[in-house]
């Protein structure tokens, strides 16, 4: 085994008996096939991380849908993923979702006098369609089943569904809208011979938007359905995964006998730039884009500390273009509780050792320390308060890429290219590392010289 050390002469060496029982212990692990790295990562302190995602506006304004021609057969099989939602709330185009359809990258009616067959997907359904909010639904058999109550939007969501052939004229459903809590869930069976008896003329799973259609969704729809909010931690497994198998997957992917036969394709951390398959085991299944690419997600996650409360999301975010090469930022700032209730304690604390350290004081001296103390206990109070309430900082987000890190509640986004539509957003972290949510996006258009600018809200 290389160990990446330097090859010296032989000489004799006296170690006392502590090192040579640490030598010994360290030659031990060595033997049973531990490596330096393993050991070296160990021992090192937590350290911040990153995690990315792919970020879909919800407007449908370009083409962004994220695709794999060819997948496995639509039965068995089974799906996890990670989503944020955004409730839909201005445009007119109808507030359909796609978070993922195994069907047909072409027309919705492909099959024998014009009707749809072989697909099924899962995401929030706008009741009454095609402008009322959201439900999650299974959309399989030419119907859409929902939950009966609305999506709660600005949350995240660990979801899982799985689709099996039970005989030859059933095939079942299932949709964990809100993973691991098993009593959310839609079963829906189609008991059809016809069913899912033939393949598409383009087999697909698809994800963010629905399969275009002379301009439009497969189902007609200006906006091609497009998801609003964020997807990442994809896995996907061309077999069936019992319950406890997909725990295990979800807490370690490859950790089932399972999970490792079916994987089909893995990325935990999705990019714009890096949809690859991540699962290394197998063929890999790297899926492509139709038009352009979503957004970038990021969120910066700290070492464990004791406060993991986020900062309140950051409001009214007001893009401003002030040229033809610059837009200024500005929103108001967010709150941070669990700093400010770790300021008290703190607070308190330290009155409390002050008062015992003047317990041997003569008592004219104590009474006068325990005024001054008194005071800057509420000064000090005052000026904890003060800093708890606000974030440490701010990340702006520009298309979905983060682009700066400021600590006051503006910012100028300088260098750009006139005529053209910038969309940005906000998130807080507080000194732990704690991050919010992204804001609310708000958009504007850089100058074209002589002609006033556009604002859009």
């Amino acid at each position: 085994m290389s160990l990446g050390l330097e090859k010296t002469k032989s000489r004799s060496f006296s170690f006392p008996l502590q090192v040579r029982s640490l030598i010994c212990l360290f030659a031990a692990l060595i033997l049973s096939g531990s490596h330096f790295a393993d050991v070296s990562a160990a021992a090192r302190p937590a350290t911040s991380t990153t995690s990315y995602g792919l970020e879909w506006p919800g407007d449908g304004a370009v083409r962004r849908m994220l695709y794999w021609h060819n997948p496995f057969p639509i039965y068995d099989a089974t799906y996890i993923f990670k989503v944020y939602p955004r409730k839909k709330t201005t445009g007119t185009n109808p507030r359909y979702y796609t978070t993922f359809f195994w069907g047909n990258d072409g027309s919705f009616t492909w099959d024998t006098g014009n009707t749809a067959n072989s697909y099924y997907g899962a995401h929030p359904y706008p009741v009454p369609a095609p402008m009322g909010p959201g439900q999650w639904e299974i959309s399989v058999g030419s119907n859409d089943w929902v939950t009966g109550t609305e999506v709660q939007w600005d949350r995240w969501y660990t979801q899982v569904f799985r689709a099996w052939r039970e005989s030859p004229t059933t095939t079942w459903h299932e949709f964990y809208w809100d993973w691991p809590d098993q009593t959310k869930v839609i079963r829906v069976p189609v008991n059809d011979p016809n069913w899912a008896s033939k393949n598409p003329p383009t087999p697909a799973i698809v994800m963010g938007q629905a399969p275009n259609v002379n301009g439009a969704s497969w189902g007609g729809y200006a906006g091609w359905e497009e998801f609003d909010g964020i997807i990442r931690g994809i896995q996907i497994y061309s077999g069936l995964l019992s319950l406890t198998d997909i725990q295990s997957e979800i807490t370690a992917p490859k950790s089932s006998a399972a999970g490792t036969s079916f994987i089909w394709y893995l990325n935990l951390d999705p990019r714009p730039t890096d949809v690859t398959d991540k699962k290394v085991i197998g063929t890999p299944h790297n899926p492509s884009w139709d038009g352009t690419t979503a957004l970038e997600w990021s969120q910066v996650q700290a070492a464990p500390s004791g406060d993991t409360t986020p900062p309140s999301v950051p409001t009214d975010l007001k893009a401003k273009p002030v040229s033809p090469n610059q837009i200024d930022l500005s929103w108001h700032k967010s709150k941070d509780k669990e700093e400010k209730d770790k300021g008290k304690d703190k607070d308190k604390d330290k009155d409390n050792d002050k008062n015992k350290n003047n317990k041997d004081d003569k008592k004219g001296d104590r009474d006068d320390k325990n005024k001054n103390d008194k005071d800057d206990k509420n000064n000090d109070k005052d000026d904890d308060d003060d800093k708890g309430k606000d974030a440490a900082g701010y990340l702006v987000f520009r298309n979905g890429i983060r682009i700066a890190d400021v600590k006051g509640t503006s910012y100028s986004d300088k260098g750009l290219a006139p005529g053209t539509t910038y969309s940005y957003r906000v998130a807080a972290y507080d000194a732990a590392g704690n991050v919010s949510a992204q804001s609310s996006p708000d958009s504007a258009t850089t100058f074209i010289e002589g002609i006033p600018p556009k604002h859009i809200h």
